[in-house]
């Protein structure tokens, strides 16, 4: 795959993750709880180790499939224009997917999860007292969208593999902090004299734009992919 091709997909699932809403959303309401509940002190003492917690578990995501990739690439025991091509189509389905069913229907900013699991997490976030609870829920908030970031990992991965070792590790370290944008601008705007209400009205304004985001995006991902494999083997 070339460089000018790699850095493509690089940029598509930088942004894509960006836009992920979810642990976002935990977070905000975690704040939300901790304000009401205990003083902006305590909520800033406890919202470092949410952001620990979630960025740990990309970090553990990508440690893995980056082991798992690099070791079927260093011993050819995969073709990596077939994966290219499977992951094409993943995201073909995905675009379709966060198009229609990524939030529910309707004036509201309620994601994909069911009922039951969206009201435990709403309860979690609710009763967070400790360090520990606050790093728990981070590091657990992202687990649901693996059904829609796993892939994007993958494909993360696949075209950091034409890279040096230096360039892999920066670029990895930079995706890294791109997923902590979301949070550290809900952070911002509850430092701005914001309320869980005001987030809420933008979320709700935003979720046209999140869609549509996805949508091209995974689209655009698919075809530099196929581009990618047909051109360049993977």
């Amino acid at each position: 795959m070339s460089v000018l091709v790699s850095v493509i997909i690089l940029f598509l699932a930088m942004l894509i993750q960006a836009f992920m809403q979810l642990s976002p959303g935990i977070f905000a309401l975690f704040y939300h709880y901790a304000l009401g509940k205990k003083s902006r002190k305590k909520a800033d003492d406890l919202s470092p180790y949410y952001v620990l917690g979630y960025e740990l578990f990309i970090a553990a995501v990508f440690f893995i499939l980056c082991i798992f990739i690099f070791t079927l690439d260093y011993y050819s025991f995969i073709n990596f224009q077939y994966l290219s091509f499977a992951l094409a189509g993943i995201f073909i389905a995905e675009a379709f997917v966060s198009l229609f069913f990524y939030y529910r229907k309707g004036k509201t900013t309620a994601l994909f999860l069911s009922r039951k699991f969206a009201s435990t997490i709403e309860h979690r976030a609710k009763n967070i007292k400790t360090k520990p609870d606050a790093f728990i829920l981070g590091f657990l908030s992202s687990l649901p969208e693996l059904i829609f970031t796993l892939p994007l990992y993958l494909a993360v991965i696949i075209a950091l593999l034409d890279f040096t070792i230096l360039p892999r590790s920066a670029v990895l370290i930079f995706f890294l902090l791109i997923s902590l944008m979301p949070l550290f601008w809900i952070f911002g705007f509850y430092h701005t004299d914001h309320h869980f209400a005001d987030l809420l009205r933008l979320r709700l304004k935003l979720k046209p734009v999140v869609k549509t985001v996805f949508f091209l995006c995974f689209l655009s991902l698919s075809a530099i992919i196929i581009f990618g494999a047909l051109n360049y083997g993977r």
